[in-house]
């Protein structure tokens, strides 16, 4: 009689099937991933003859073809809008991430968690997988994917406005980042509590400029952010010198300019990813919109607007940096530079959103002075004008 014993697929095999029918039989695929990730690896598997069989260069394949598994995996739940899914992949892979280096289990992780953005009313699961995630970390020793997963923690905290846990772990995290010098999280870190702090109303307390930036608008022309050099020279200044009381070197700080100061510090002693700097600018803006110096605000929008489209993040971000340059110049008494200004090439793509309709509606009113408009223009754009943060 003919044996009907049908051969084992191989590793590589079973990740070109599972590619194969991954849009035609999601389930099936699904199948085929998880069998790669049980599939004997030399963090999982304690038999040392088998593990004496192998080499090396298998070895290392195994775990390559496992890494692309976990990847593949996560995009197909992310495809799927699976959100627990695609939290199991992150919990079920500590295995193989245990038997990798500690720089591609941190890239893996931040890969992973990424595909949650595109996966709607997933925030609370994404929080929970994060504590669990900076939980083993910790247990890991794995300092640095702790500090990471955290700041990212942070971010979604003030995003669902937790003001007062987001507070309590950035205390933490500024207490050991302090300690490790880490000034690249240390200044992404800071940024964040200066929008905590904002979003707690703390600039109600303490209406007092950013020193650095306050000295940009003395300029003839407001210079850009990464011109941030100047919280030095400032101290240097004599107490007894005639500027405004808010200027003085000793002239007290909101707690959240303090956050951006210290941030902005952080970054003058490292080089600053243009993402990063980009957010820098755009808070710097806000603040001093919020303190009606709309001059310099508009040059800090300008370049935070300008940053995101060259680097390819014209998305919400550089929309709602473009949503507040055209209200800094109605500010201004200058709505007839609203249209102007969408004529630029960086802002033609946004020129028919409603957002940016909402804009070209309340500078018409303000040029035509008429409050009816201007009432209209409210009803009309209730959210996007009243709530110019959203996406933010």
């Amino acid at each position: 009689m003919a044996s009907t014993s049908t051969t084992p697929l191989s590793i590589p095999s079973l990740l070109t099937k599972a590619d194969s029918v991954r849009t035609t039989d999601p389930a099936q695929a699904e199948v085929l991933y998880k069998q790669v990730l049980n599939a004997s690896s030399p963090g999982q598997n304690q038999d040392q003859n088998q593990q004496q069989q192998e080499g090396a260069q298998e070895r290392s394949d195994v775990l390559r073809n496992q890494e692309v598994a976990i990847v593949k995996l996560g995009e197909l739940y992310r495809d799927q809008r699976n959100a627990q899914g695609l939290a199991d992949v992150i919990t079920q892979s500590r295995a193989f991430m245990s038997s990798t280096a500690k720089a591609k289990t941190a890239k893996l992780i931040q890969t992973l968690l990424d595909y949650f953005t595109s996966i709607p009313g997933s925030q609370q699961i994404q929080m929970k997988t994060l504590t669990d995630n900076i939980a083993w970390a910790k247990q890991e020793k794995r300092i640095f994917l702790k500090h990471s997963l955290e700041t990212r923690l942070v971010g979604l905290q003030l995003e669902s406005k937790q003001y007062a846990p987001a507070l309590a772990l950035i205390d933490t995290l500024l207490t050991e980042l302090k300690r490790l010098d880490d000034k690249m999280i240390l200044t992404e870190v800071h940024l964040l509590e200066s929008r905590v702090y904002r979003g707690i109303g703390n600039l109600a307390k303490a209406k007092v400029c950013l020193r650095p930036p306050h000295v940009l608008s003395l300029a003839p022309f407001p210079l850009p952010a990464r011109f941030s050099l100047l919280p030095t020279a400032l101290h240097l200044l004599p107490a007894s010198c005639s500027h405004p009381p808010d200027m003085r070197a000793d002239a007290p700080l909101s707690p959240t300019q303090a956050a951006l100061t210290s941030s902005r510090t952080a970054a003058n002693a490292i080089y600053c990813p243009p993402h990063l700097q980009a957010s820098l600018d755009l808070q710097s803006g806000i603040l001093h919109a919020e303190d009606k110096d709309y001059t310099t605000a508009y040059s800090y929008f300008f370049e935070a607007f300008e940053n995101m489209s060259a680097q390819g993040e014209g998305g919400e971000k550089a929309l709602g940096a473009l949503k507040y340059m055209l209200l800094c110049k109605v500010m201004l008494n200058l709505p007839e530079d609203v249209n102007s200004l969408l004529t630029i090439k960086l802002a033609l793509k946004y020129a028919n959103m409603r957002d940016v309709e909402s804009m070209r509606a309340i500078a018409r009113a303000h040029q035509d002075r008429n409050l009816a408009d201007f009432e209209k223009a409210l009803r009309d754009y209730r959210v996007v004008v009243l709530y110019p943060d959203v996406g933010l």
